[in-house]
């Protein structure tokens, strides 16, 4: 029906509302929302709402509730950068921060179907493994796994990924072969 004004839910306008509140104040990570009351009052919803659009912005990683303290806003993090990027470090820069990573493993290993498919190889091709922890200000932002053909660079398994980058010790041939398979880290998100 023409005209028919469709309600949204209270809970979805108070997460519009605390966002448009961050936004309009010009909050940022660390900054500490208002009480509760104060801030019903000033994007107008109940309580009940607020604390259910304050649930969603928590488990999205807007928003942190510190007990006896209150609830604050998040710094900005990377989230989802492999979208756009295979570059973990450069993403992390572009968002103001100090990117980092932590060796996990690393060794040879044969490609398995489903790796040959994605890397464009054979079967049993031999491939390095390598998993890291992703650091963003020093702290653990996701677990990543490497998969890189090794016929593009056979000395590969040899160096010494403590000292040097990971990125410096490969050529751009043996970067374009690389498969990401990244799981973010419950901590978070």
């Amino acid at each position: 029906m023409a005209g028919e004004s469709y309600a949204i839910p209270p809970k979805d306008r108070a997460v519009e509302g605390i966002l448009w509140y961050i936004q309009h104040h010009q909050l940022a990570g660390g900054d500490r929302l208002p009480a509760e009351r104060v801030l019903c009052e000033e994007i107008g919803v109940s309580r009940t709402a607020l604390r259910a659009g304050i649930t969603r912005l928590i488990s999205c990683g807007t928003l942190e509730s510190r007990r006896g303290s209150g609830t604050y806003v998040c710094p900005p993090k990377p989230l989802n950068i492999f979208q756009e990027t295979y570059n973990f470090s450069d993403a992390v820069r572009t968002a103001g921060l100090h990117p980092s990573s932590r060796l996990v493993s690393t060794g040879a290993i044969e490609a398995d179907e489903a790796l040959a498919d994605k890397l464009g190889i054979a079967v049993g091709a031999p491939l390095l493994r390598m998993q890291r922890v992703r650091l963003i200000e020093g702290e653990p932002a996701s677990i990543e796994t490497a998969h890189v053909n090794l016929s593009l660079c056979p000395s590969l398994p040899d160096h010494d990924f403590e000292c040097e980058a990971f990125t410096m010790s490969c050529s751009k041939k043996v970067a374009c072969a690389l498969s990401m398979d990244v799981s973010i880290s419950p901590s978070r998100v």
